[in-house]
């Protein structure tokens, strides 16, 4: 695999802008993404750039793996930026490429072939929505949102919905001004939600008026189970801090609420 010379990229345009595939990862991951990558370069449909954002205080030129430096060669943008946790994952690249169809990964997942095509699909057939492979249904009593662990996981859903919270494992879609202008504001993001990038995601969606939408079929991913304990959802969905940040940007932003409460059936 590190032998190999060949594109990670393709130079096809599959929308009008590019699709940019971007993900973050850090120390005790950084050494294993390298899979990930080749993951996304085998797609029927590969991307036409990966970018990896690191953090500048951990990692440069001189000390980037091996393995990311001969990827480099092939393709792969590496790039450094403060430290903002997971909203490494796309915050900059919104910032590099705002007209770009981005597609976010995850550094843990390696990804079918149709990983991207099936995303892909589902924007052509459905314009106009964001696009992921996998969901929970955000459910509603009471005048209420529950909490994150009453949600339904992995729910199916047979139409666009602002009901329907994408998860950032399986890949998700973002075409260009699919999430409101404020997703940018980093002081409000590590104010209200810190470390619950998809949260913070979510709310700009619904606030952009974006609804998500399930890719019908997914063929299944393989996760890289090593390092998975140390990733936010221990503290985020086991500990309750995902219930926290949802109830302080619920607060902030209380027309959201409203659109959640608005279709409690939906």
């Amino acid at each position: 695999m590190l032998t190999d010379t060949s594109s990670l990229v393709s130079a096809h345009s599959y929308f009008d802008t590019p699709l940019v595939v971007s993900l973050t990862s850090f120390a005790e991951k950084v050494h294993e993404v390298y899979l990930v990558v080749e993951s996304l370069a085998q797609q029927t449909c590969p991307p036409n750039r990966i970018i990896l954002w690191l953090d500048e205080k951990e990692y440069s030129n001189e000390n980037l793996p091996h393995s990311l430096k001969r990827q480099r060669e092939r393709g792969l943008e590496v790039r450094y930026c403060d430290s903002t946790k997971s909203y490494k994952k796309i915050i900059p690249t919104l910032n590099l490429v705002p007209e770009a169809y981005v597609l976010t990964v995850d550094d843990d997942v390696l990804y079918p072939h149709s990983m991207i095509e099936g995303l892909i699909r589902a924007c052509y057939r459905h314009p106009g929505h964001i696009y992921g492979h996998r969901g929970h249904k955000i459910t509603t009593r009471g005048g209420e949102v529950r909490p994150y662990k009453r949600w339904q996981y992995c729910a199916s859903f047979s139409a666009p919905s602002h009901h329907l919270m994408l998860t950032g494992c399986e890949g998700i879609l973002y075409p260009p001004q699919s999430l409101h202008p404020d997703v940018l504001d980093q002081s409000l993001f590590m104010q209200l939600a810190p470390n619950a990038d998809d949260l913070w995601l979510k709310i700009m969606a619904i606030r952009q008026g974006s609804l998500c939408m399930k890719v019908p079929y997914s063929d299944p991913s393989l996760a890289l189970k090593r390092y998975r304990a140390i990733g936010l959802a221990q503290a985020n969905i086991r500990q309750g801090g995902n219930d926290k940040q949802l109830n302080m940007l619920l607060d902030h932003y209380p027309e959201v609420k409203q659109a959640l409460l608005a279709d409690a059936s939906a």
